[in-house]
């Protein structure tokens, strides 16, 4: 069974994957280092709510579909901070 860590993290890789962005590409906007996203992709590390805000931001998703059993939303990421 996943955990709720893992589940968001798996639906954070495949939100950046379906925009063709890469790990560091996250890292930068959330200014964060791209090992860090790697963790938070594969559950090894909670992320906090700010983070939360800004990644749900990044992919113009609300948080609530991040953090829900919905499956992950097919929206462009946003161009600009």
């Amino acid at each position: 069974m996943e955990t709720n860590i893992v589940k968001i993290g798996t639906k954070i890789k495949q939100l950046r994957e379906k925009s063709n962005l890469t790990q560091k590409q996250v890292a930068d906007y959330l200014s964060i280092g791209q090992s860090l996203v790697s963790k938070f992709e594969k559950g090894e590390r909670s992320i906090n709510s700010d983070t939360l805000d800004q990644i749900s931001n990044l992919f113009c998703c609300p948080v609530s579909a991040l953090l829900s059993n919905m499956p992950p939303l097919n929206v462009p990421f946003k161009n600009s901070r």
